[in-house]
């Protein structure tokens, strides 16, 4: 907190300034806004992420998440600070991809000791 602030608030505690008149000196209280994530320049904003996680026993739908592909990089960001292996993608390299034309399946993993099947894919 800033001496000024902290002046303000010290004034106000012990009754030297009105509640009024201190929120007037602090000024609009608002929280600064995040910044806006930019959609990566050249990616189709009517294309789509499709992420799928099933189960191999029972072909049942575990995870299904549908992404617009500009918002890929911000949720490789975030994925990023919960699986460490993210980060080491290179997401310029996976627009250079999607740009070129791919289309359709770009990865698909299974996981036999959990019984998983990952597939993800853009259209």
């Amino acid at each position: 907190m800033d001496a000024n602030r902290t002046d303000i608030l010290n004034q106000l505690a012990s009754g030297q300034i009105s509640a009024a008149e201190a929120a007037q000196r602090l000024g609009p209280s608002a929280p600064p806004r995040p910044a806006t994530p930019q959609p990566h320049p050249g990616l189709n904003p009517n294309r789509w992420l499709h992420v799928r996680v099933t189960n191999l026993e029972t072909g049942r739908p575990k995870v299904n998440v549908n992404l617009p592909l500009t918002w890929v990089e911000l949720g490789l960001k975030i994925g990023a600070k919960y699986q460490p292996e993210i980060a080491g993608l290179d997401f310029n390299d996976l627009v250079a991809q999607i740009q070129a034309g791919a289309n359709g399946k770009l990865v698909e993993v299974e996981d036999l000791d959990d019984g998983e099947r990952v597939e993800i894919f853009v259209d």
